[in-house]
């Protein structure tokens, strides 16, 4: 064996006080302890400068001495009292002598007087060091007796710590533990539960793929290997119906070196179960809370609107006061649907309408608007080269605008609100923040005020949750959705008595569009026509036709598309055709908007269609024109929105 096609650190670990030489009896490599014992001999000088061979006897040619492999050499230094003995080994193919050799010692206290312990010395352990002294030219019985006592200290220690070593892999809780080498097999296995018929004590120095099913060994085979390359690994997996959690590590040795892996396997099915469960208590206390406070809310306002109403009929001879009854209906109508609109935003139909837009821009805006009439003291830090996002302005300004509401709602008279926004770039790994890596715009509100309970913080994005006597719990909960669905993260940072910092990161684009005001069309409409109108509910079908009735026109009603679709072909074919559709967008159980244009298109292209929706925003109704719309009229119907859009349907097409 070509000894020195090991790689140099073993050969220094093995063997610490070698010498390797070259035909010319030079020293070219020494083992690390040497220049412990011997600091004078360095690398590049003759082996003759520092010693002299004592055994065998010296003879004539030095080089012929040392080229003998049968045996012992004792080799004295010429400039301390160190002798070393050994073997010489002649490596023909590279024309190399290998010096294997150690200190040649009478006893353990000349070890100690070099400064070395038996640790030091090649393949070590106990009975190496009996067989050292009893070697050695002088061994006392003290020096016996002392290693015999390390010996059984040793053994006893060994011993315990195997015992507990297994008492730890055996009574792994809920799970099994694998310490497996470099070739993936198994070197100690143990658990107490495992995910599969895996049989743990037929483990020991076999191969792992023998053990798991050939799916399971297909996925986990290239994660240990990337254990044992250094890189942790922690991932779940279902077995039947139990889930594990699989962790893995690398094994270093004391050099820094990987020579093994851990794998550990953790039920966790009851665990997921539990968490589950606590998810799903707290989803129910959510909605609890969602639909207390809906109902608090619309009651209140329907007592707004049913008592106008009554006062309304007892006054019926008296115009004015009818007037004034109305006036106040109307005023309770419009905040339940400004309600309604917030209660939109965080549901599915709540997506934003985007377009490329100057953020500074709007931070500036919102805080001057937040500022006017305040006596509270506002700073900002806005820089100027502020990236833009790709967002919905209004729901953005709506976002901002409530955060710095709950910031001066939370400060007293001399507080101070701090408006703040730069550019970073996120990366997951490293940032713990649920976004995919990239640019962001990030946005910190800062207040000096009363600070937010550990309790509190982690429901104040619920809806209807509120600490506040005037709140209505749905600013915070609004700004949260409205961020979710702009593909952004919000978080909040608060100490009783400190103040709190709300942050939000929303994607940056690299440029904003700009555009330019639509001039006015003039108006050429008479008061003529047919109008279709599609809607599933008896009374806003009915209150579309009567006010579409009070603008000029003949109504005809659909309860679904497909009723539609027929009185459509009916007209046309009677020489009565519509001149327009208003197709309400949802129809449960039935054909609705989308669909019902579509079919309306197949027989006429030339279809001027109003989409109707309760949602304020959504795919269709952002974009209404790619799906064949002309107008939008968005529910509640009022009845000078109703007039304007036709009018501008169909004197132009598109309003």
């Amino acid at each position: 064996m070509n000894i020195l096609n090991l790689k140099a650190k073993y050969l220094k670990e093995i063997f610490p006080f070698h010498f390797v030489l070259n035909e010319e009896m030079t020293i070219i490599d020494s083992g690390n302890l040497l220049a412990k014992i011997l600091p004078k001999v360095h690398v590049g000088d003759l082996f003759s400068q520092h010693f002299q061979i004592v055994h065998p006897s010296q003879e004539a040619q030095f080089k012929k001495i040392c080229r003998r492999s049968d045996v012992i050499y004792l080799v004295k230094s010429l400039e301390s009292a160190v002798q070393l003995k050994g073997q010489m080994i002649h490596i023909s193919d590279l024309n190399l002598i290998l010096f294997l050799c150690s200190p040649w010692v009478r006893d353990i206290e000349s070890i100690t007087n070099l400064g070395l312990t038996l640790k030091d010395f090649p393949i070590h352990d106990s009975i190496t060091d009996f067989m050292f002294l009893l070697q050695a030219q002088k061994t006392s019985m003290e020096d016996l007796r002392i290693l015999s006592e390390k010996l059984s200290r040793q053994n006893e220690e060994l011993r315990h710590r195997e015992e507990l070593q297994r008492t730890l892999v055996n009574n792994f809780p809920g799970g099994a533990v694998i310490l497996f080498d470099v070739d993936l097999n198994c070197m100690i296995s143990g658990g107490t539960e495992v995910p599969f018929d895996l049989e743990l004590d037929s483990l020991s120095m076999k191969s792992l793929s023998n053990f798991f099913p050939p799916q399971v060994w297909h996925e986990l085979e290239p994660k240990l290997r990337e254990t044992l390359s250094g890189k942790r690994q922690k991932f779940e997996k279902n077995y039947g119906n139990k889930e594990f959690l699989h962790i893995t590590h690398p094994v270093y040795d004391s050099s820094g070196d990987i020579y093994a892996g851990i794998l550990m396997l953790q039920n966790v099915t009851d665990h997921r179960k539990m968490v589950n469960e606590i998810l799903r208590i707290q989803k129910l206390e959510s909605i609890g809370v969602l639909a207390g406070g809906i109902a608090h809310d619309f009651n209140n306002l329907l007592t707004g609107v049913i008592g106008n109403i009554s006062l309304a009929k007892i006054a019926a001879t008296d115009p004015n006061m009818i007037k004034k009854y109305l006036g106040k209906m109307e005023i309770a109508s419009n905040q339940a649907q400004k309600l309604t609109d917030q209660l939109l935003t965080f549901s599915k139909g709540g997506k934003p309408v985007r377009k490329n837009l100057s953020i500074a821009k709007l931070l500036r805006d919102s805080m001057e608007f937040m500022m006017h009439g305040s006596s509270l003291k506002y700073e900002h830090d806005i820089p100027e080269n502020l990236a833009c996002i790709y967002a919905d302005a209004g729901q953005i300004t709506q976002v901002m605008q409530n955060l710095i509401l709950n910031a001066e709602q939370a400060v007293d008279s001399n507080g101070i609100i701090k408006l703040s926004g730069k550019n970073v770039m996120v990366d997951h790994q490293i940032d713990l923040i649920p976004l995919v890596a990239g640019s962001y715009v990030k946005i910190s509100i800062q207040d000096s005020g009363c600070g937010i309970s550990v309790d509190n913080l982690s429901k104040i994005f619920d809806p209807f949750y509120t600490t506040k006597q005037t709140g209505s719990g749905l600013g915070l909960a609004t700004a949260f959705s409205v961020v979710k669905n702009h593909d952004g993260y919000i978080a909040a940072e608060s100490e009783p008595g400190r103040g709190s910092v709300f942050t939000v990161y929303l994607p940056a684009c690299e440029k904003f569009e700009t555009q330019l005001p639509l001039l006015p069309k003039p108006e050429s409409f008479i008061h003529q026509g047919r109008v279709l109108v599609m809607d599933d509910e008896q009374f806003i079908r009915e209150l579309a036709a009567e006010i579409i009735v009070k603008i000029g026109y003949e109504v005809e009603c659909a309860v679904d598309g497909n009723e539609a679709v027929q009185r459509y072909r009916d007209a046309q074919s009677l020489g009565r055709p519509f001149d327009c559709v208003v197709l309400d967008l949802t129809v449960p159980g039935g054909l609705g908007g989308a669909e019902t244009i579509k079919k309306l298109f197949e027989f006429d292209p030339d279809v001027k269609a109003i989409v109707s929706s309760g949602y304020s925003t959504g795919p269709i109704l952002s974009n209404y024109q790619i799906y064949g719309f002309s107008g939008i009229i968005n529910k509640p119907y009022e009845l000078k929105t109703v007039k304007n859009v036709i009018q501008k349907v169909l004197s132009n097409g598109n309003p």
